[in-house]
């Protein structure tokens, strides 16, 4: 696969993840000791995030040096998720 397509799937998959969390979170909502059904699948997404950022690391090694770009895509939006968890 090229570049391109990796920062599109990159893309859709956080921007999927977010509205499915979202989501879930209505439907099923969390409280003081219970995670609602978006906790869940954010808890599950997190060890997703860290193999493919271990793969974004792998390509920018192996392929070529452009794959960096995917990396730093990957720590942009998880920094941007951070961000607004942390203002809800």
């Amino acid at each position: 696969m090229t570049l391109q397509k990796h920062l599109t799937y990159t893309v859709i998959f956080y921007f999927a993840t977010a509205v499915l969390v979202t989501i879930l979170e209505k439907l099923a909502p969390s409280n003081m000791c219970n995670p609602g059904l978006g906790m869940l699948l954010f808890f599950v997404s997190v060890p997703v995030v860290f193999v493919l950022i271990i793969n974004s690391i792998r390509l920018a090694l192996v392929r070529s040096a452009d794959f960096i770009w995917l990396l730093a895509l990957h720590l942009a939006l998880i920094g941007l998720s951070f961000a607004v968890l942390s203002t809800t």
